[in-house]
């Protein structure tokens, strides 16, 4: 038996040439290898530090999905691995029913990052050491609002979120976190209007300029919606998500009602998702109605077979510039959006018609009817809101907030334009009024004003308006900023080439000299910089240019990368695969220097793992028998 067994060890060790002291190769068990029928697919990307490229060890990745899936619509995390030594993991991105589309990866002290999984697959990934984005979310008072969430979507308005932190009671957040190359930045409250993709670059550069950064959010009611069935039934226990940016869900309680952050577009049609018992994902539409809850019913399309009634409205008091939205609220069932003068079709019952609200131009209108099988109209006389006339100067603006008691707008909206200098906005009377007008370079003017019952005018221009100069206004400041680039033994890197970007002054490629390189970019402005150089690892660095130019110049290490052949009848079946080329006699790749383990599939043999260790610059053949 001891024979027998000596025996078969011999026929299975490999004949494995090449490998160095400390490297090992071991023979696997067959089920190693993904049997024919299984239906997974993995990602194997390599993790490297962005300034060193030296493998990461002990970072998390994960695979996620990115709109969810049914019957919640939740995003649903399919995997979690660890990179190992050598910052290499495989992680399932399908299990051969649900497929990820983002993966996420994060470890203390680097900054989290996220990206699609076609760019994860098998690529090196680069992370780059933590910044921290600190600030405060203020109200337009200057109160600070508590409780919001202020996150960060990596690659688009659908992805999950790359970093996730709530502001304190004092309006404060920090998340240590941050991701790199300057990702869009939201901000969402329940009582706030949203601030939406905003561009995290320019809020560095306000953050260095005004020594702190404050985000300011106008009060906005959020949206309270009931989901009713087909007969006006509520739904409990079902979650909604809002398909509008920004994307929130929340789930529905025994009355079928749930609150949802307020909409970006407060009086547009926007939609909600949710999925059915049977696990179908439907899309269905909801009108943002003020003082009431709106409605979503799944069953949207009235059987022909129900008996339905007909109504028309007609408006008077229009003034030519646009038409409110008019809505039908029918006691049970999802409301209905009605055109002026159509015959529509309506559900029997008690309704309510409304028209008009806060900031639409018009005072709101309701008039409660009863449907029948007869036809009827509704005339319906609006009175328009007293509007403001903002004069704004020729000023290039971000945004432009009206804030109303409880409620806000961003205008100018509904078909009331900015003309010149200066737009026209409807505002409800009887309520103090709060205008914010933040500018392209950060400005900040400010207006308080008492309720109004007539039209006015606003002087945004005016010197008793300004809450924060603009950063044009200050004289420009450039600054020095110097980088030496060498290799691991500290030799310069002459054909290296460095390329910048820093607003507002953009430069896209610079060749070093001997490895220096100078640039003189703007003080507090955002730069990116990537260090190229044929052969070497890349490197990547990204901040705030200081005020005042260092003493002393940034020194960046690239490193030699290594070539690894492997020669035989081998396939490589786990491990990073990029860079490489399979040919008939083996495997070839170009890689990050430090350790490396792969697995190879033999013909007609157990699969083996080698764990090598690959130094700067070399060049290493491995010879399988």
């Amino acid at each position: 038996m001891l024979l027998l067994a000596w025996m078969l060890c011999v026929a299975q060790a490999p004949q494995v040439t090449g490998l160095h002291a400390g490297e090992s190769v071991i023979v696997l068990d067959e089920s190693t290898i993904p049997a024919k029928d299984d239906k997974r697919l993995f990602i194997r990307p390599r993790v490297l530090d962005a300034l060193t490229g030296a493998p990461i060890a002990g970072v998390k990745i994960e695979t996620w999905t990115e709109a969810g899936v049914t019957p919640t619509n939740l995003q649903l995390r399919l995997d979690v691995g660890t990179t190992g030594s050598d910052g290499c993991a495989r992680v399932c991105m399908s299990d051969g029913t649900v497929r990820t589309d983002k993966v996420r990866f994060s470890k203390a002290g680097y900054a989290s990052r996220e990206d699609s999984t076609s760019e994860a697959f098998d690529g090196e990934m680069r992370m780059y050491p933590a910044r921290t984005l600190e600030g405060r979310v203020l109200d337009l008072e200057g109160h600070p609002v508590m409780g919001a969430i202020v996150r960060t979507r990596y690659t688009c308005a659908h992805a999950i979120p790359a970093s996730e932190t709530r502001t304190d009671a004092l309006g404060r957040f920090r998340m240590d976190d941050y991701p790199p190359l300057s990702p869009e930045v939201e901000v969402i409250d329940m009582h706030h209007e949203p601030l939406f993709q905003r561009n995290s670059a320019d809020w560095w550069t306000q953050a260095s300029f005004y020594g702190q950064l404050d985000l300011y959010v106008a009060r906005r009611r959020p949206i309270d919606l009931q989901l009713v069935s087909a007969d006006g039934t509520p739904v409990p226990n079902r979650y909604v998500l809002r398909t509008e940016a920004p994307s929130s869900g929340a789930w529905t309680d025994d009355e079928g009602r749930c609150l949802l952050p307020p909409s970006q577009e407060p009086f547009e049609m926007g939609g909600i998702e949710l999925s059915d018992p049977i696990g179908s994902a439907q899309l269905y539409p909801l009108l943002f109605v003020d003082g009431l809850p709106t409605r979503a019913q799944p069953a949207l399309v009235t059987d022909d077979r129900d008996p339905t009634g007909r109504v028309a409205v007609h408006l008077s008091g229009l003034d030519g510039t646009h038409v409110p939205l008019i809505v039908l609220a029918p006691e049970k069932g999802h409301f209905i959006e009605l055109r002026p003068d159509d015959e529509c079709a309506a559900p029997l019952g008690s309704s309510r018609i409304l028209v008009g609200g806060p900031f639409t131009g018009f005072l709101q209108e309701s008039r409660d009817v009863v449907i029948t099988s007869d036809a009827q109209s509704v005339d319906i006389k609006l009175r328009r809101e007293p509007r403001l006339r903002i004069h704004m100067g020729d000023r290039s603006e971000l945004r432009l907030v009206v804030q109303a008691g409880d409620d806000s707008i961003e205008a100018p909206v509904d078909g009331i334009a900015r003309e010149g200098n200066m737009c026209e906005q409807g505002v409800p009377p009887g309520v103090p009024i709060t205008i914010l007008w933040e500018l392209d370079d950060g400005g900040l003017r400010r207006v308080f004003l008492p309720p109004i019952d007539k039209d006015a005018d606003v002087d945004l221009e005016a010197e008793s308006s300004i809450l924060r100069h603009g950063m044009s206004e200050a004289t420009p400041h450039m600054t020095q900023l110097k980088f030496v680039l060498t290799d691991s033994d500290g030799r310069p890197i002459p054909d290296a080439e460095g390329s910048v970007s820093a607003g507002p002054t953009s430069i896209d490629l610079t060749p070093g000299i001997a490895g220096a390189f100078d640039w003189s970019l703007q003080a507090h402005a955002h730069y990116q910089i990537s260090f190229e150089a044929s052969g070497y690892t890349s490197a990547f660095v990204e901040g705030v240019v200081p005020l005042k130019s260092p003493d002393q110049p940034t020194h960046i290490v690239l490193t030699h990368r290594a070539l690894l052949e492997i020669t035989g009848r081998v396939t490589l079946v786990d491990g990073f695969l990029g860079g490489s080329d399979a040919t008939d006699g083996g495997i070839v790749m170009e890689v990050a220097p430090g350790p490396l383990t792969l697995v190879l599939a033999r013909d007609n043999q157990p699969p083996i793992a080698l764990d090598l260790t690959l130094a700067p610059n070399e060049s290493r053949h491995i010879e399988v028998h």
